[in-house]
């Protein structure tokens, strides 16, 4: 599993090197294109090699390999003017896929894990800071030697060596992580963005498209989070490997899974062809692609390309104006992808993702809205049926209610009671005449004999509907009240908590 670029090589160790540089302007970087001498033994040497030796040779710093060997390097460098000027305890970074040692115009200056042949290596960590003192430093001449060896890799990378550099002393991972704040709020982000869908998923039917969205929000965010452990945590070089491996395996899913929500979207029947199809292209283009950072890139463009071809399809048959709006985001999401892919990793690939997540959100966020909408449309048209269903049924055939006066019982037709009040265990009915009879019972009863045209307005009122001329409410001594106006000019309280259902209520009746 070679790595190497190329030609690229130095463009990419370049930008590395700027990078590094950048978060920290005091931090003076050995070149990639520094020529050194190397030298490998075929038998462990014990000393520091005077590199005049016939296993020495001349390279430049950016072809130095120590994966599955045991190498010395020496670096000739001049100390730059604004190190010789600065007050600061300075410090010797190295970060490398390597075990090692290191000296500095001849004298030992720190030691990473133990150096040496496969039986005896001792892994170092991936990256390290070794102090200097000012003496150490010299204006011009100054000789660093490194003793090298990374036996224990798994991957072959094109550039184990990424940064050797002189600097202000402090902890590697503040050279690593610059943006570390942002990006633990981005992982909780999309953490809170997966419990989201997940449970959404948990409560509704339509769990397909909720679960996609949840598995992307967790893949970004364990990517994210991996991505970000080489300056949360110090590891020893070995992990290097498992780390790259599962930021990779984090971006592809990430990939697949957007693809799959589109698929599942826009593609119906078809769906599982273009998940399969843009799966295989995936996994072959990252398998033969060289370097992680490419690996990683194309995890989530491949995948990314694919969608945008069908949500394009989709689009050009049927013309939908949230279809569009879903290709344009995606669209934009390639063309920054290709025109970032220099800081790609650092942090642009997470704000973009968020972005896209953030869409995904308030797309469900407006559907959800609709949906309630709908659904209180659809109360309105089935209590308007229930209303006609149950005055079609009163005019085929009026209900009849038993009521008892004076020890003599009484059938009134529903369709001649205006309200009814409840009284202790009694029922007080007024009709539409005025006059009043007793019904044995509570109003609850009342309320499930009674036909759906009767509505209970208050805790002790039940109304017929189609006595109602008007709705009335009144402001006073700072407290709002309401009353229905019957036909009969009675007037019936109506309770501030039914007040809302009581309009809708009467809305549809008059619409009838």
């Amino acid at each position: 599993m070679g790595m190497k670029l190329g030609s690229t090589q130095w463009l990419i160790m370049a930008l590395m090197f700027v990078s590094v540089q950048s978060v920290a302007g005091a931090l003076v970087h050995i070149s990639a294109s520094s020529p050194v001498k190397l030298c490998e033994f075929t038998t462990p040497v014990s000393k520091v090699p005077t590199f005049t030796e016939p296993e020495c040779s001349i390279a430049n710093l950016i072809d130095v390999d120590p994966q599955g060997r045991h190498i010395w390097v020496s670096i000739d460098f001049d100390t730059p003017q604004r190190l010789r000027e600065m007050r600061q305890p300075l410090g010797l970074f190295v970060f490398a896929k390597a075990s090692s040692r290191a000296f500095l115009n001849g004298e030992l200056v720190g030691v990473n894990g133990t150096p040496g042949s496969k039986d005896s290596e001792v892994a170092g960590k991936m990256d390290v800071v070794f102090p200097l003192t000012p003496s150490q430093l010299k204006p011009e001449n100054n000789t660093l030697v490194l003793e090298l060896s990374a036996q224990q890799s798994v991957l072959q990378l094109g550039y184990p060596i990424h940064f050797i550099g002189i600097g202000e002393y402090t902890d590697p991972s503040d050279y690593i992580q610059q943006y570390a704040p942002f990006g633990l709020i981005l992982v909780g982000a999309f953490l809170v963005g997966g419990i989201y869908f997940g449970v959404l998923a948990f409560l509704r039917k339509d769990q397909s498209l909720h679960i996609i969205s949840s598995v992307m929000c967790l893949m970004a965010g364990a990517h994210l989070l991996t991505e970000m452990s080489r300056g949360l945590v110090s590891y020893t070089y070995p992990w290097h490997d498992v780390r790259l491996l599962a930021v990779t395996t984090f971006s592809c899913l990430f990939g697949l899974m957007l693809l799959t929500f589109s698929a599942f979207k826009v593609s119906g029947k078809h769906a599982v062809h273009w998940i399969y199809t843009g799966a295989f292209c995936t996994i072959l283009c990252v398998f033969f692609a060289q370097g992680f950072d490419i690996k990683t890139t194309l995890g989530i463009f491949i995948p990314l390309l694919f969608s945008v071809v069908q949500v394009f399809m989709a689009w050009f048959r049927s013309r939908s104006r949230h279809l569009i709006k879903w290709l344009l985001v995606q669209v934009a999401v390639a063309i920054l992808i290709s025109f970032s892919s220099a800081n790609f990793h650092e942090i642009t690939y997470f704000a973009i993702i968020a972005c896209v997540l953030c869409y995904l959100f308030s797309q469900h966020a407006k559907e959800q809205h609709q949906s309630y909408v709908q659904l209180q449309d659809d109360k309105v048209i089935i209590a308007k049926l229930e209303y006609q269903l149950a005055q079609s049924q009163q005019i085929e055939k009026p209900m009849t209610l038993e009521v008892s006066l004076g020890g003599k019982l009484e059938y009134l037709e529903a369709n001649q009671i205006a309200y009814c009040k409840a009284s202790g265990d009694y029922v007080e009915i007024y009709l539409v005449d005025d006059s009043e009879k007793l019904y044995s019972g509570s109003l609850k009863q009342l309320e499930g004999i009674l036909p759906a045209t009767f509505l209970r307005v208050h805790r002790s009122y039940l109304v017929n509907l189609k006595q109602v001329t008007s709705l009335a409410t009144d402001k006073s001594d700072d407290k709002l009240s309401s009353v229905l106006n019957l036909q009969n000019n009675q007037q019936v309280p109506v309770s501030r908590r039914l007040l809302p259902s009581v309009k809708s209520s009467i809305r549809s009746t008059f619409e009838q």
